[in-house]
């Protein structure tokens, strides 16, 4: 069996352009002399960034195509040279992977996210693990969708349908430490429906409780003045800093009916009031963890 070709791991970070066959002398050689090409140090390049560099380069900037990483690796690291075929082996020798992409809202302003997430246990220090509580809305309904039909080929036959829509609201709140959750299906998303959530939500509880949730019109401090409840703001446009996305996507499901879906809603919500450690495990979040 033949050993391993020896390529040179560190260097410069396009050095996957200019990587030599010939073997390295020793160990040393191969940590500490980059690969050069001739032209570079004519063109004023000097081409000495560590790999690593550029590794870090593409963690900062996923999600990135590679048709947008070659300008990009052009203003940051000033080399003329590259072709996508050459970047896409590269970013499969530093170990980076395309993956479909979390959507981000435009809204969205990274240092507020990166504050809440910091001083969340500064918010909290206050509650206790039982006392803390996120809180979320799920629309949980039907659509109208297509079947199939029969018919010759490249023709697309007709199918008359009623387009329509059957759903309501799953108001969630649950206390990510502690796997306890309190559900309840509401009409619709308003202040009435949110005041009602929370005087329910209210007798459930025996000391002063955070309950964390999103900039929604409808959630307001005013609705909670009759209830044991402090009501804390999660910034614009950051639904991943709220743990109730997390276990919604563990509740939704393709249904048939209104009555369907509530009643398999139900079914699965039953399985996490039985088992708080699955709720813990979903939703315990590493920022809110470090409040305890």
């Amino acid at each position: 069996m033949k050993p391993a070709k020896n390529w040179p791991v560190t260097g410069t970070a396009f050095d996957f352009f200019a990587c030599s066959k010939k073997k390295p002398s020793s160990h040393s050689d191969r940590l500490e002399k980059p690969s050069i090409r001739p032209n570079d140090k004519a063109n004023g390049f000097d081409n000495t960034i560590p790999n690593k560099a550029s590794k870090a380069y593409l963690d900062r900037h996923i999600p990135l195509h590679l048709a947008s990483y070659r300008p990009a690796r052009s203003a940051t690291f000033k080399p003329g040279y590259g072709s996508i075929s050459g970047i896409s082996k590269l970013c499969k020798r530093l170990k980076s992977k395309t993956k479909t992409g979390r959507p981000v809202n435009r809204r969205q302003n990274p240092a507020d996210r990166e504050a809440f997430k910091k001083n969340f246990s500064q918010l909290s220090q206050n509650y206790p693990k039982e006392a803390i509580f996120f809180e979320d809305e799920m629309r949980v309904g039907t659509r109208t969708e297509l079947g199939r039909k029969w018919g010759p080929s490249g023709h697309r036959p007709p199918a008359p349908i009623h387009i329509g829509y059957s759903f309501t609201r799953l108001f969630v709140a649950l206390a990510p430490l502690r796997g306890q959750v309190f559900a309840l299906f509401l009409p619709a998303l308003n202040r009435t429906c949110f005041q009602l959530f929370a005087q329910q939500l209210d007798q459930e509880l025996t000391q002063p409780t955070l309950l964390v949730a999103d900039g929604a019109t409808a959630h307001q401090a005013t609705l909670l003045t009759d209830t044991r409840l402090i009501l804390a703001h999660l910034p614009t446009a950051c639904p991943e800093l709220n743990p109730v996305e997390r276990f919604f996507g563990e509740l939704r499901r393709q249904f048939e009916t209104l009555i369907q879906a509530q009643y398999c809603v139900e079914l699965v919500l039953a399985s996490y009031f039985q088992n708080p450690e699955r709720v813990v495990h979903l939703t315990a979040y590493p920022h809110i963890k470090n409040t305890s």
